[in-house]
């Protein structure tokens, strides 16, 4: 009866971001490590030259690739496909040149890249965006979309990842809060030019609280004081039609007569218009109002001080920092921003891993404030190396005695099925898959391997 000797053959999966800690891997990679074939049929001492290992994407066969890995016990298998499962088997070549059957078949899937979850999925170097097998996936929309937003999309990271969307990501013409008049929806809210004009140069009378109005790509326009309004009065309506403090200071009067003016309100002055000789009403003595400033006063006398301001931005505006503006300061002006201002999410060096833009320098988590990812082989220290674990004098189960009439000049070498039995997946380094490798003596002239079998196929017939 042909003695069988237990070799065990697992199949690990491989480092995915280094082999040899030196050339960084185009795909993904799987290692394959087997035990040493020593002994022949009949228990004598078998010298081996070398292993071969084969591989196809087919279950069974054929196996179009595949190389000599030299009189080595583990290899690594490089350049697979993310997606795709591929099928290994492993022969043995003696010291004249013959080559052994097929071991069992042992597979692995590579994990598809998954283009927008921050991960190397399919174990080649490169993540989401920087992967070329996204190439054609499309990068995921800014969360503002409206105005000069539209179509904006999240900037591919150095690393990879998904940026978030910046100032800078939405374009020249995006501002956080709205300020310019442009005919844009420049602050991405649905609204085109709503912010309050700058104030007109005439506060008073029937021009009180009047504004510039925008004219869209125009630009702000020239000030509309309304229908009230008379550049020079000559009403006698009891109202400063031409906003100049003065209440029909063109109708005539009896002179010496007095009226009061102004207010006492804010920063103004109630006063007093007299008639003059000529019968005409003579200026305001008061103080009258003036456009609001930023100052702690109430310049335009309303009751209200400060009130309606345009705030000049920060000195930060990329990341978190978007839309912080200066605060108004009463009677010490506007304020130079401080950390408060640019928000809970702002810090001045950069030490969280949260996605975000935290010291504003329109770069997402950098300076390796985040782990580098990886799954088993990953350069986070995965287990990439086969598993010192494995029992290679079991079969993991399996019936070392079965097939025990196979033909003389052949040796099962372990595993962990028969013929007719699918064989072990591959799976990550740990698991201990044993592969059944058939050795089949031929005469075979030195160098020149004969054709391998599967471990399925009907034995050779036996050496003269």
């Amino acid at each position: 009866m042909a003695m069988r000797h237990a070799t065990a053959v697992s199949i690990a999966v491989a480092t995915w971001a280094l082999i040899g800690g030196v050339v960084p891997m185009a795909r993904g990679a799987v290692e394959a490590t087997w035990e040493a074939v020593t002994l022949d049929v009949n228990g004598d001492p078998e010298t081996i030259q070398g292993y071969h290992i084969h591989y196809g994407t087919r279950a069974g066969g054929p196996y179009p690739d595949g190389f000599s890995t030299g009189n080595v016990l583990s290899t690594v298998i490089n350049n697979l496909a993310g997606g795709r499962t591929y099928y290994f088997v492993v022969t043995a070549i003696d010291a004249a040149g013959n080559e052994s059957g097929y071991s069992n078949e042992a597979s692995y899937t590579v994990p598809a890249e998954v283009c927008d979850d921050g991960q190397d999925n399919d174990g080649d170097g490169a993540v989401d965006c920087r992967d070329p097998d996204c190439a054609s996936f499309p990068a995921p929309s800014c969360p503002l979309q409206d105005g000069v937003c539209a179509g904006s999309v999240r900037p591919c990271g150095s690393d990879g990842r998904w940026g978030q969307c910046t100032a800078s990501t939405y374009g020249s013409n995006y501002e956080a809060t709205e300020s310019r008049c442009d005919g844009r929806d420049n602050d991405c809210d649905g609204q085109t030019d709503e912010m309050p004009g700058p104030a007109c140069p005439l506060q008073t009378g029937v021009c009180r609280d009047s504004r510039q109005p925008c004219a869209g790509a125009a630009g702000w326009g020239e000030c509309d004081y309304g229908a009230d309004y008379q550049a020079t009065e000559d009403r006698c309506d009891n109202q400063d039609n031409d906003c100049d403090g003065s209440v029909d200071e063109g109708c005539p009067c009896t002179p010496s007569e007095t009226v009061p003016c102004s207010t006492d309100e804010g920063e103004c002055v109630a006063g007093i218009q007299t008639c003059d000789a000529q019968g005409q009403w003579g200026p305001c003595s008061g103080v009258l109002p003036a456009p609001e400033s930023c100052d702690g006063l109430d310049n335009d006398c309303d009751g209200r001080t400060d009130e309606e301001l345009a705030p000049p931005a920060c000195a930060l505006q990329l990341g978190v920092c978007q839309g912080s503006a200066q605060r108004c300061g009463g009677t010490e002006g506007w304020q130079a921003c401080v950390e408060s201002d640019y928000g809970a999410d702002y810090e001045s060096e950069e030490t969280r891993c949260d996605d975000l833009d935290n010291d504003c320098d329109d770069q997402t988590d950098e300076d390796g404030v985040c782990p580098v990812d990886g799954g088993d082989g990953g350069p986070d220290g995965g287990d990439a190396g086969s598993d010192a674990g494995t029992d290679a004098g079991t079969d993991g189960g399996g019936d070392a005695g079965a097939d025990a009439a196979a033909g003389d000049g052949e040796v099962l070498i372990q595993g962990s099925c028969g013929c007719g039995t699918t064989g072990p997946s591959l799976v990550p380094v740990g698991a201990g898959l044993l592969v059944v490798m058939a050795w089949r003596r031929g005469r075979g002239s030195a160098g020149t391997p004969r054709s391998p079998r599967r471990p399925c196929d009907p034995p050779a017939s036996k050496n003269p």
